[in-house]
């Protein structure tokens, strides 16, 4: 979306928002060009939410928290590392970095296909 739209990380977040999360009549001309440049993506978003649009959100929660606890942390602890999660961030201890990122890269590319960018702080 940042490249797409020319805007800062920040603003794509909210567009993303936008996007994903408000009503299929709601912000149509800030939606204009991801629907044409993301056609058939846009027509899964806005098919998931033509009953109930906080269904889209709902259903991309349970993926969020089947990658993260289901998977990811489920791995750690297997290897006794000990996560603590934030939302779609991970708490782990300095030496455990490596062996987190590795777990986390794996898991990502099983099931999305890629491997998104992972901040570090």
């Amino acid at each position: 979306l940042q490249e797409l739209y020319g805007i800062a990380r920040k603003e794509s977040k909210d567009l993303w928002m936008k996007i994903a999360y408000s009503k299929n009549k709601s912000y149509k001309e800030d939606k204009k060009v991801f629907k044409e440049v993301y056609p058939n993506i846009y027509k899964i978003i806005s098919s998931q939410k033509t009953k109930n649009y906080a269904e889209f959100a709902i259903k991309l929660q349970q993926i969020e928290s089947d990658i993260f606890i289901d998977k990811i942390c489920r791995k750690l602890v297997e290897k006794e590392v000990t996560p603590f999660t934030i939302h779609d961030a991970l708490i782990v201890r300095k030496e455990d970095k490596k062996i987190t990122l590795e777990i986390m890269e794996s898991v990502f590319r099983d099931v999305l296909g890629v491997v998104p960018v992972i901040s570090e702080e």
